[in-house]
């Protein structure tokens, strides 16, 4: 829960989840409250400049071609560098070596995501038309696979809007987006990736003209 202060130099404030789903019943419930809040914080304004940590990786036989896999590293009021972003960056160190073992076995990678779960855990999308072959990498890497779950991908010209068409098109037939994951992808490209319920996917496949 944000609470947004009086006072427009105040940045904000966060309670913990359970506190702030506390005080939301008690306000649905017509409660008339009233809060005080004590901050003792510190502002850091002697280096206000932002900065970027970029490492390489040179490849081999394909090291002219780059794969760009990135995150932030900053550290907010409601975590710690450890969690918030220090396991997210060697979740992504991860995704190289998983991409390397795909590349050796020849699988044709049509897109692939990334995302934190919680409790420790990360998950990565991968996006292929050769199920069979991502079958036997993951049984000889160990990895552990989910179901098997149907996305659509967008592709198209880089410009200001290019996803609004086929979510527009989805939100007016009252179709559920539960996840989705767009880049700019180089050279005035566009891509995404996006999910819809299962008992949706067929509908929103006719209504996208998805082949």
């Amino acid at each position: 829960m944000i609470l947004r202060l009086d006072d427009p130099a105040a940045t904000s404030a966060a309670l913990a989840g359970g506190k702030g789903a506390s005080l939301a019943r008690m306000l649905q419930a017509g409660e008339n409250m009233r809060m005080t809040v004590d901050l003792d914080v510190r502002f850091h304004d002697q280096d206000l400049m932002g900065y970027n940590t970029i490492a390489e990786i040179p490849g081999t036989d394909l090291k002219d071609e780059v794969v760009m896999v990135g995150g932030h590293m900053d550290s907010w009021h409601a975590g710690t560098g450890a969690t918030d972003n220090g396991a997210g960056s060697a979740a992504a160190m991860e995704v190289a070596r998983i991409l390397q073992a795909l590349r050796d076995a020849n699988v044709n990678l049509l897109a692939f995501s990334g995302f934190p779960q919680g409790r420790n855990k990360a998950q990565i999308d991968v996006v292929t038309g050769d199920l069979d072959a991502l079958k036997g990498v993951a049984r000889g890497q160990k990895w552990k696979l989910s179901r098997i779950k149907r996305a659509f991908l967008v592709q198209g010209t880089d410009e200001a809007g290019a996803a609004v068409g086929p979510l527009a098109r989805l939100g007016a037939a009252n179709i559920n987006v539960i996840a989705a994951d767009a880049i700019a992808a180089g050279e005035g490209r566009f891509g995404m990736i996006f999910w819809v319920e299962a008992r949706s996917y067929n509908r929103a496949a006719t209504l996208l003209g998805a082949a």
